[in-house]
């Protein structure tokens, strides 16, 4: 049987709904304001998206568009013309994404470009997911390399460094992708340049481990 303090822990923990990827994630209550998804990074809420819920489109759409949406829509063939449009379209912008990744990795051995595989944009999400996580998980490894070879002094520095380093970051990278904010393409920039920054940030330690061991 429980006892009483484990219930209490256990009644500050609940689970929130990513919107955007759709991962339960557990979460502190004390956590609520800044909890991100264990997934797609992005920041956790429970509330239910309201932004259109009470409109009508009789009392919003103006009569001189309704009138020319009419008459669109009259010409044969137009709705299958326009999906077509809009799947070049995002065709067109994940070429762009893919190119700008393969160039990047051209001067480092033409790697192939990450997520290329992926069919949906929600797997180009978690993909972009997983770049970033194996990332860091490398980062990580060369800097605990970079902190054993430093003197208690050096260690503090590297520290606060790195502390700056992980705040410029996530905001740099929530800049860069708040342009797509409210689309589904968003996390996947995110995730991206998450994974980008950090491998540039791996590369700058290197570098450090390599100047001190001459």
């Amino acid at each position: 049987m429980p006892n009483e303090e484990s219930s209490a822990l256990e009644t500050q923990r609940r689970f929130i709904r990513c919107r955007y990827c759709g991962q339960r994630d557990q979460v502190r209550e004390e956590q609520d304001a800044e909890a991100r998804c264990g997934r797609c990074r992005l920041l956790l809420s429970d509330a239910p998206h309201k932004k259109f819920a009470a409109l009508n489109q009789d009392q919003y759409v103006h009569p001189a568009d309704r009138r020319a949406l009419a008459a669109l829509r009259a010409i044969p063939g137009i709705d299958t013309a326009l999906k077509r449009l809009l799947e070049m379209k995002f065709a067109i912008v994940m070429m762009f994404v893919s190119l700008l990744f393969v160039a990047s990795a051209f001067g480092q051995g033409a790697k192939k470009a990450p997520c290329a595989d992926a069919k949906t944009q929600a797997e180009m999400n978690i993909c972009a997911g997983k770049e970033y996580k194996a990332a860091d998980a490398t980062l990580n490894r060369v800097y605990q390399q970079l902190v054993a070879m430093l003197e208690p002094e050096e260690k503090s520095q590297l520290k606060e460094a790195q502390t700056a380093w992980i705040k410029y970051r996530d905001t740099n990278c929530d800049f860069v992708a708040d342009q797509y904010k409210g689309g589904s393409i968003r996390p996947m920039i995110y995730g991206l340049c998450l994974a980008e920054v950090t491998s540039n940030r791996t590369s700058e330690l290197k570098t450090q481990i390599k100047d001190r061991s001459n």
